[in-house]
């Protein structure tokens, strides 16, 4: 069960993170370009609370990330098919956009038909669990949610990839990707 003051201390105060706001990074392998929305708390990697939207424009292997949490949401483009160590293979598509996973099992990428849009939401395990869930238009109830196209939340007009930090309530015209977190603590 989520824990609501530890979360709303984590999350501080209410905001929206626009693209322009972004920090773009090259990926820790080198073989890509990701843009932080948000980097919260302390972890095993330097956060307890990491979303990110990555630009995956070649193949080649995922970072490894010891004692996180991934999932990840397509955004744009025909997607990739991710093979595991073990060999086995998950489509991540438009029919089939979200995948989780630990980020010690780093899976190679190819994409299936050109460069694909991203979101990574990262949890430190021993701090935070979440869950990423596609919403329509309506109220936002979720302590976070990426806008997944342009649109008006409680009257005020804003860019697609806008994310919200504790919006709630509020009420949005645009399908979101609602993020739902949950303390371990």
């Amino acid at each position: 069960m989520p824990q609501p003051t530890a979360l709303n201390t984590l999350l501080g105060p209410p905001r929206r993170v626009l693209p322009d706001d972004w920090q773009t990074m090259p990926w820790r392998n080198g073989g890509g370009v990701t843009h932080e929305l948000l980097k919260l708390g302390e972890g095993a990697q330097g956060f307890a609370l990491r979303i990110s939207v990555a630009e995956v424009t070649a193949d080649g292997p995922f970072s490894r990330f010891e004692g996180v949490d991934r999932s990840i949401l397509l955004l744009s483009g025909a997607g990739m098919t991710l093979t595991w160590p073990r060999g086995d293979r998950t489509h991540l598509t438009p029919a089939m956009p979200h995948l989780s996973f630990p980020g010690e099992v780093a899976p190679n990428n190819r994409l299936i038909d050109g460069p694909t849009t991203d979101l990574n939401v990262m949890t430190d395990r021993a701090a935070l669990t979440a869950k990423v869930i596609l919403t329509p238009p309506g109220p936002i109830t979720a302590p976070l949610a990426l806008l997944l196209r342009p649109g008006v939340v409680s009257g005020e007009a804003l860019p697609a990839l806008t994310l919200l930090v504790r919006a709630a309530p509020a009420l949005c015209d645009a399908p979101t990707a609602a993020i739902l977190l949950s303390t371990r603590f």
